[in-house]
């Protein structure tokens, strides 16, 4: 349905983004793992993307995580995600999920 772009961790997650920006284009959907390995988790790097990318301000992030629990969700939800989506991740639901932002988006 797109063009995908993958980063290891945050910090190349964010040199991915500024990248992109100094090309005059942002990504349509972030999707950030809860749990990022070098420093970083997901609610924190969705913090600094849109601290220093305000292009990111109505871009929707959805999380993915193994946490299972509704509090887990919720708590992840609140922290201004757009969606959530538990680990193992269903490809069929992941792309409903995209697409359904895509749509929303135009």
């Amino acid at each position: 349905i797109g063009i995908v772009s993958l980063a290891s961790d945050g910090n190349e997650a964010i040199q991915l983004i500024k990248n992109k920006i100094e090309k005059n284009k942002i990504f349509d959907v972030v999707i950030l793992d809860i749990n990022l390995p070098e420093n970083w988790e997901g609610i924190a790097l969705k913090k600094e993307i849109i601290k220093n990318f305000s292009q990111y301000n109505n871009v929707p992030f959805i999380a993915q995580s193994a946490y299972s629990q509704r509090s887990d969700k919720q708590r992840i939800l609140n922290e201004g995600f757009a969606d959530f989506l538990t680990k193992p991740i269903d490809s069929e639901k992941l792309l409903n999920t995209i697409k359904n932002y895509l749509v929303k988006k135009v």
